[in-house]
């Protein structure tokens, strides 16, 4: 695409963005959840019958089966803890009354305990080799808080080549003073919309992904070189205006080329890898202002990062480039949401990203436009994009639609295009989208079917298209899905797969699952998941042919859990989790 072309968009969206700047300073935003919206939700709540959640110490995955609950908005009602009332949800940001008397019914408070202590104990055996224990991981986490005192974290997790306490061993003390918040370790905090500053270590594109961030978070860094910074983190608040200060430094597995750029070598695979161990340290300085309230903001950030050293070596195969220059980073950050509209962005020199989100609870449009330049070099970002984090020679625009034709149906379509900059790997810069359409249907009784369409396009890659129908049957203490699925990218690729669960979160239960995929090449790959130890899920990638099954089995109580998982895919893997709660 001609270099006029791209000047031309930059420009567009640095007015769209500066003409949204205004609004953020005089709007009014009215209430964001109307007494309309919860009949949307009727027939979820004949599903939720019986249930009652504690609210003081009830996990965001749990809290997002309430109706209306984003993970947003559970990390904000977590934040507020403890509860002594229902009456105090009120205090959290985003939560209307008509949405709390929505939810209320479900939720109840004991009274709370001074001091929290959790510890999680993790084993896992990878699916590399069979019948071999040399890549066995160990993780172990320590969660101790006290609501008007500190809180503490801290996790290892330490796989066969990592031989010192620094590479596997992290965690921070917080200590939430009157005027100011004191953090000490390792942390990661989330800026803006991400651009300079981000908790997250890789950025995706999708529907669930498009949505503004808005509120400064807090993560710990994992034992990947990638990870949070150790140092200081001050925050504080003064009526109207929100202000972060941190110093934190940090080692990475990588050297400098001779392009200025940090070249990486991936995750302790090979002898390049070993020869960089630790040989890149990274000096971070960083502030952030924010005026305003969490309904309209703007904000100021700021990043001064320092290398040493700073000398060249001869780049390996393994390596992986990173863009990345000692100085200084700046950027400007914006928020506003009304009813029913949202309007965010974040502007810094060659590199801004905004979007708009605005509807009702029957349609909703979805808006974001990026652009960061071949030599934008923020090392710690990860905002919305498709060719994952740290931002850098990229160009997007994404477009979805949520269209709730009733109250059982549901159609999702999104639309994302995007492209590079400059030259990577080809001769002409590289540009695709993808297209996604996703139908939901619920019937009566707990029974629903979803119908997924993705198509995906790129110069210099084979086109490739999927579709796939899913089948559920869920109730509080069971839920079974059956699904199939098409993909074609020159060649064609089919799976078939069944997901068993039985039990609540107390108590005994059972998961069970099975996939058969028979797929002629990896461009038709079938991505499927698998449940795991720690209650979530993880991802697979399914191709050629073969068997994919397994199962996880948990015992849990108030104080205590027991998970223990095994599957085979080729070759075999398991892990065990245990959770201890006071």
């Amino acid at each position: 695409m001609p270099e006029h072309i791209f000047h031309i968009r930059a420009l567009a969206w640095h007015i769209v963005f500066t003409l949204c700047l205004p609004a953020l300073l005089f709007a009014q935003p009215p209430a964001i959840y109307t007494e309309s919206e919860a009949e949307a939700y009727n027939d979820l709540l004949r599903d939720l019958e019986g249930i009652s959640l504690e609210l003081n110490r009830a996990s965001a995955k749990d809290l997002l089966i309430l109706p209306g609950l984003t993970p947003e908005l559970a990390r904000r009602i977590i934040a507020h803890r403890p509860y002594r009332a229902l009456a105090e949800l009120a205090q959290v940001q985003g939560l209307s009354e008509e949405h709390i008397d929505l939810i209320a019914p479900y939720l109840s408070i004991a009274p709370p305990r001074p001091w929290h202590l959790q510890y999680t104990s993790r084993v896992t055996r990878p699916s590399k080799r069979a019948n071999s224990f040399g890549d066995m991981r160990f993780y172990q986490r320590l969660e101790i808080a006290s609501p008007a005192r500190l809180s503490a974290f801290f996790l290892t997790e330490r796989d066969p080549e990592e031989p010192t306490l620094t590479d596997h061993v992290t965690g921070y003390i917080a200590l939430p003073l009157s005027r100011v918040n004191i953090i000490l370790g390792d942390v990661r905090p989330e800026w803006g919309q991400g651009l300079l500053f981000s908790r997250r270590t890789r950025s995706a594109t999708g529907l669930s992904y498009a949505r503004a961030r808005t509120a400064t978070q807090l993560g710990n860094r994992t034992s990947i070189e990638h990870g949070a910074l150790r140092g200081i983190y001050l925050s504080g608040s003064y009526t109207h205006l929100f202000w972060s200060l941190m110093y934190g430094r940090m080692t990475w597995d990588a050297t400098f080329g001779s392009d200025t750029r940090i070249y990486t070598s991936g995750l302790h695979h090979t002898e390049t890898s070993q020869a960089r161990k630790n040989a890149l340290r990274e000096h971070l300085t960083g502030a952030n202002i924010a005026i305003g309230s969490s309904q309209k903001h703007i904000g100021l950030a700021i990043l001064n990062t320092a290398f040493s050293p700073v000398s060249s070596d001869t780049v390996g195969k393994s390596a992986v480039p990173r863009t990345a220059r000692a100085g200084l980073l700046f950027s400007l950050n914006a928020f506003y949401r009304a009813d029913h509209i949202a309007l965010f962005g974040e502007i810094a020199p060659k590199a801004f990203i905004t979007g708009l989100v605005a509807g009702t609870p029957l349609l909703r449009l979805h808006l974001i436009g990026r652009y960061y330049g071949a030599n934008f070099h923020s090392l710690h970002g990860a905002p919305y994009a498709a060719y994952g984090s740290p931002p850098n020679n990229e160009w997007g625009a994404f477009f979805g639609l949520t269209w709730r034709i009733s109250k059982r149906k549901r159609l999702d379509v999104s639309l994302d295009r995007h492209g590079h900059l400059a030259p990577e790997k080809s001769a002409l810069p590289e540009r695709g989208s993808r297209l996604r359409l996703n139908f939901t249907h619920r019937f009566s009784r707990g029974f629903s079917a979803r119908l997924t369409a993705d198509t995906r396009s790129a110069t210099n890659r084979v086109p490739r298209q999927s579709l796939r129908l899913a089948l559920t049957y869920k109730r509080p203490s069971r839920a079974m899905t059956a699904w199939l699925q098409r993909a074609h990218a020159g060649t064609s690729g089919n799976a078939a797969g069944l997901r068993l669960q039985l039990g609540k979160s107390t108590g005994f239960s059972l998961a069970l699952w099975a996939t058969h995929h028979k797929i002629s090449s990896y461009n038709a790959r079938i991505y499927d998941v698998e449940p795991d130890v720690w209650g979530g899920i993880r991802l697979l990638t399914l191709s050629g042919d073969g068997t994919n099954r397994g199962l996880r089995l948990t015992w849990g109580t108030r104080h205590f859990r027991l998970s223990a998982r095994y599957s085979h895919h080729r070759t075999s893997s398991w892990s065990a989790q245990l959770d201890l709660k006071r």
